[in-house]
């Protein structure tokens, strides 16, 4: 109630300097006014517009009698006592006196543009943001993504106050679970994996103070000051949703990069906070039924590894977490043909190689897809380089090709490739001692002549470390004795 009347003051004021045309002022008023309606859904501005329209109307609800809440008037006769409270003899305060309808959407275009064109720096930026968390949370990724492109806010928000970091790692939660609604995981995970990945999202979001050693001296001041930066509670982003789509979009995108890494030792790892936890997770000994969350992402990708795409669903699906989304079952639905879809790219790297060929609708009933969809994915492999195969249309099947390396050379290719970067680790840790495993220096190499300007320097003149058990180390003492080929302890 009180929000509703400060910003209707602030919307009076705001007309009433825009009237004497004091831009300065009224752009100051405009961002007051975006700050308190950009993170509220139509399903709850619109109820709150109405009751600021009927506290105009009747007055303070707490100054009225309860009576006249409650339906008791009587439409025949409210006068007689007997029937009806005398408080509610003229009926029940109606909503009937809301005339004008209330376009939230109008009105943040109408501010926001105010402050594009009056505004201070850090106004406009602000207005932005909200613009873009606005737009983000009634699911209109598209218009939201292109905002935050054209403005370049990501590579300048450093340079702003905290406040303003606070509301742009807000934006970025909120755009993420737009794209997340929308089944754009890819999106989803660039959004959030830097506000998710370092367990630092009640700080980041400001819902929360970060966690102190006690070691450390506390400072009073600024414990304070993060305080007033909080965000109240109406305005929290619930954060097992916020790791539950970033856990889910990076197990969507890791589980099959993991199977198609598999050929390929140098691929680079699209989610390490996921593949650590992945890591950790199925190196226990005993792995009970899953309890929060995170088990339950864990446990659905080690079954998307070994293809069981129902199991998986079914560990994902029950989460509770999803009924708190606007439009529950369409995400659910979204979700189980992500799985589904995934979980064939995953079994056809996984397993293509050991096949000749595969009818695509032994692949259809496997996985619960119609044709045009797998026809889809695997043409899509095959552009991408990811499966090596042709399709055979009169037969409608898949034709391998038995390029990728089984299982057990994929494993020795990485064995190989660690043994090659364990030998260049050691070689960088002898230093100036060994070039290589010829047991010669790195003078001796070219002619028998060091590259050093005297003895034990280096090519500037400093002095370089020689391991004293290597060949050619050269003591500080009696130097007179010393032969290339003698070694001193």
């Amino acid at each position: 109630a009180d929000e509703g009347k400060l910003v209707q003051v602030a919307t009076q004021v705001y007309e009433y300097l825009a009237r004497i045309e004091d831009h300065t002022g009224a752009a100051r008023q405009a961002i007051l006014i975006v700050e308190h309606a950009y993170y509220k859904h139509d399903s709850v501005a619109q109820p709150v517009h109405e009751a600021q329209a009927i506290t105009d109307a009747y007055g303070d609800r707490s100054l009225l009698h309860p009576a006249c809440w409650a339906g008791a008037s009587v439409s025949e006769d409210n006068n007689d006592a007997q029937k009806v409270h005398p408080a509610a003899a003229l009926g029940s305060p109606s909503e009937s006196v809301v005339a004008s309808v209330f376009d939230a959407h109008q009105v943040m275009d109408d501010l926001c543009s105010y402050v594009y064109k009056f505004g201070n720096d850090d106004g406009k930026v602000r207005a932005m943001l909200c613009h873009i968390y606005h737009f983000s949370l009634h699911d209109k990724f598209f218009k939201a993504r292109d905002l935050l492109l054209m403005s370049r806010l990501q590579d300048t928000i450093h340079n702003t106050s905290i406040e303003t970091q606070i509301l742009f790692n807000r934006t970025m939660a909120q755009l993420g679970l737009c794209a997340f609604r929308a089944g754009l995981i890819q999106e989803c995970h660039n959004c959030l994996s830097e506000i998710c990945q370092l367990s630092r999202a009640k700080e980041l979001l400001a819902q929360g103070l970060a966690w102190r050693n006690n070691r450390f001296e506390r400072n009073p001041e600024r414990e304070k000051a993060e305080r007033r930066r909080l965000v109240p509670y109406h305005m929290h982003i619930n954060l097992e949703l916020l790791e539950s789509c970033h856990l889910t979009s990076a197990m969507l995108l890791e589980i099959p990069h993991q199977a198609k890494a598999e050929f390929d030792s140098g691929s680079h790892v699209i989610s390490k906070s996921f593949r650590r936890l992945l890591d950790n997770y199925s190196r226990q000994v005993f792995t009970g039924p899953p309890e929060n969350t995170r088990d339950h992402v864990l446990a659905a990708a080690l079954s998307l590894r070994e293809g069981e795409w129902e199991t998986a669903s079914n560990l994902l699906l029950s989460l509770p977490i999803w009924d708190l989304m606007p439009n529950a079952a369409a995400v659910k639905n979204m979700l189980l043909e992500k799985i589904k879809e995934e979980s064939l790219r995953t079994f056809m790297l996984t397993y293509g190689s050991h096949f000749s060929s595969m009818k695509q609708q032994q692949l259809c009933d496997l996985f619960s897809l119609d044709n045009n969809r797998v026809h889809a994915i695997i043409s899509k492999m095959m552009i991408g380089d990811e499966l090596e195969a042709s399709w055979d249309q009169p037969t409608a099947s898949i034709v391998l090709h038995k390029v990728e390396p089984t299982h057990l050379q994929a494993l020795a290719l990485q064995f190989s490739d660690k043994i090659a970067q364990m030998v260049e680790n050691n070689e960088r840790s002898l230093g100036g001692g060994f070039d290589g495993f010829d047991g010669r220096r790195r003078g001796e190499r070219d002619s028998g002549r060091g590259r050093g300007r005297g003895r034990g320097r280096g090519r500037r003149g400093g002095y370089r470390y020689r391991p004293q058990g290597s060949r050619g180390y050269r003591p500080r003492g009696n130097r007179s004795g010393y032969r290339p080929g003698n070694r001193r302890y």
